[in-house]
């Protein structure tokens, strides 16, 4: 495939360099403005596009003067190329897209060679999705989790229902504290009385 546009690796980005995505699509206004109304469209610094200052050289004055471009990750510029609405925006963004696909194409070979000739990645691309699975698990069982403790529950004591398991524990924990509380109320009275003349709560 052609190259039409420099498409280098920054970090773990694929990123284009905004002027020559500017010069490309031949847009007649200048770069600094150009650039300040395609960054109006809702796009973020340091996340679609960084500064970058660039070193020139100067043939007027025998040395380098400096210059602002931005890199811009490979989505930012498809969506910048697409603002055109020009052909020359469509061939940059479909540019873009087949780069995209041939990067991911030549990734998924890699992680196929390495699966294919190295046991010990090939396991640890298994363990990836299994631990991926278990995850999954986890949020199924937290969120099940988080609809019994909204559910009535009874007191295994005495019986009683309260509206949710919190409610319930701590009726439970006044129970086991209290255990007059779950003799009847005849029982309850007979109790109190006994206590009243010296005698033991039971």
């Amino acid at each position: 495939m052609k190259e039409l546009i420099k498409i280098e690796t920054k970090g773990s980005s694929q990123v284009v360099s905004a002027r020559e995505l500017h010069k490309f699509l031949d847009v007649q206004s200048e770069f600094p403005k150009w650039c300040s109304r395609m960054f109006e469209y809702g796009f973020v610094e340091n996340q679609d596009f960084t500064e970058v200052i660039v070193k020139n050289d100067d043939n007027r004055k025998g040395g380098k003067s400096t210059l602002i471009d931005y890199a811009l990750t490979l989505d930012c510029a498809k969506q910048i190329a697409m603002l055109q609405r020009n052909d020359k925006g469509k061939e940059a963004r479909q540019y873009f897209i087949a780069c995209e696909k041939s990067l991911a194409t030549a990734q998924i070979a890699q992680t196929k060679v390495y699966a294919t000739e190295m046991p010990h990645v090939r396991r640890g691309l298994e363990i990836g999705k299994e631990l991926g699975v278990l995850e999954v698990k986890k949020l199924e069982l937290k969120y099940e989790l988080g609809i019994l403790h909204k559910l009535p529950h009874s007191c295994k004591f005495c019986g009683k229902e309260s509206k949710n398991y919190h409610a319930n524990t701590q009726h439970e924990n006044y129970c086991t504290q209290n255990p007059v509380a779950l003799l009847s109320p005849n029982a309850q009275a007979k109790a109190y009385a006994t206590s009243k003349k010296g005698g033991e709560i039971c």
